[in-house]
């Protein structure tokens, strides 16, 4: 007997064993098997650190779940499949790249040190991601917010210490339109990264999505597009194409809001359905009836206003609207400047709301502090309008009658 044991040991310290694969792989692919079932799931990380799965068998039912294995706080990327429905759910690559933050050498690393060094690494590891081409969206963003507060505080320090001075004030110069432009590429480069169901450019059924496309970028552009409007440089040969850019910023507030209600509207946002797209709303549901109502008060916020800026849009987007315009300064010479600072400023306002979602949205901050941010996006252009009517007086006007084209009688 104790020959046979000791054979046995001999064995199992001499035979080879099957090596043991590393935690970290380049490729995982899991498949739950049924009988008439079969339920794949495959995602592709090519570092190996975005992605780790595991896989729950049930008496009734299999569960494939990717979970983040990146972020030990839970906020990385997440793609679930019901295998009771015999449908797998997508990965979602762009969420696999944010969970991946860019620890790479030179500039982007000393940048991202920057980061972590300033706001923690968790901010770093957050927002300084593989998700950003080039980092596109992060330095645009970065330019257009810092410098774009900075000129409309000077700006509006210079008017109020020499009125006279707007007169002689040019808003095509090089800053404002470097300026303009940061604004426009991080509006744009956003796109690609709302992406949160599915790997579809423009997928309808992803409200979250759509309202960064619309709500974001598209409202973005659209107040660059009127900030350059009235900055003097706008060309002449576009002026008859005013009806499509009317078409075209119609549809971005009219898309934008409906989006919301939509989402809104949807009881599976604040219900736990087991449905699969119940967990794309898992963001919005909340423990109670006011935090609800909050969030609900937050999106409208950032959706019906912007119905009330087609009516200004009017007069900018007819054919003639440049005899329009020079009727107006005519009789109101310094117009130009308040409108531009409302353009400017709305364009801030909509960058600052989607850059504070973001932050929510990587859980950064709250809910509480994403709505006061909000509050401050909407606010911002009004205040500035305000604020230009008080310091150049007789040389502006806020009343509608008095400018809008609809109300000119022509």
């Amino acid at each position: 007997m104790r020959a046979v044991l000791l054979v046995a040991v001999c064995s199992a310290l001499v035979l080879p064993r099957p090596p043991i694969r590393p935690r970290s792989l380049r490729v995982a692919t899991v498949s739950v098997e049924r009988s008439a079932d079969r339920v794949a799931v495959e995602a592709r990380d090519r570092d190996g650190d975005g992605a780790a799965a595991g896989v729950d068998h049930g008496a009734d039912a299999g569960v494939v779940r990717f979970e983040d294995g990146g972020a030990s706080d839970g906020g990385g990327a997440a793609a679930g499949v019901d295998g009771g429905s015999a449908e797998a759910r997508e990965a979602v690559v762009m969420d696999l790249m944010k969970a991946r933050p860019d620890l790479s050498a030179g500039v982007s690393g000393a940048i991202g040190s920057g980061i972590a060094l300033a706001f923690g690494e968790k901010a770093r590891r957050k927002l300084w991601t593989r998700a950003d081409w080039m980092h596109a969206h992060a330095v645009s963003g970065a330019y257009f917010l810092v410098g774009g507060f900075a000129w409309l505080a000077v700006s509006g320090a210079l008017a109020a210490g020499d009125p006279a001075s707007v007169a002689r004030w040019r808003f095509d110069g090089p800053l404002e339109t470097s300026i303009l432009v940061g604004g426009a590429v991080n509006a744009v480069s956003a796109i690609p990264m709302a992406k949160f169901t599915s790997n579809k450019l423009l997928d309808i059924a992803d409200y979250k999505s759509n309202g960064f496309t619309f709500g974001g970028a598209g409202l973005t552009l659209m107040s660059c597009w009127i900030a350059w409007w009235f900055s003097g440089s706008y060309p002449e040969f576009l002026a008859p194409f005013g009806p499509a850019f009317f078409a075209l910023w119609s549809g971005v507030c009219v898309g934008t809001t409906v989006n919301w209600e939509l989402m809104l509207r949807s009881r599976k946002a604040f219900e736990g359905s087991g449905e699969p797209r119940a967990r794309d709303f898992k963001k919005f549901r909340a423990s109670d009836a006011g935090a609800v109502d909050e969030v609900a008060l937050l999106y409208r916020l950032a959706s019906w206003p912007n119905l009330t800026q087609l009516l200004f849009l009017w007069s900018l987007c007819q054919p003639d609207a440049l005899a329009w315009w020079a009727d107006v300064q005519a009789e109101y010479p310094l117009q130009g400047a308040l409108l531009y600072h409302y353009g400017f400023a709305s364009a801030l306002g909509y960058a600052l709301s989607m850059f504070s979602e973001t932050l929510r949205d990587r859980k950064l901050i709250g809910l509480r502090a994403d709505l006061l941010v909000l509050l401050f996006g909407v606010f911002l252009p009004m205040v500035c309008v305000a604020f230009d009517a008080a310091v150049l007086r007789d040389a502006v006007t806020i009343f509608p009658p008095d400018y809008w084209r609809q109300f000119q009688g022509w």
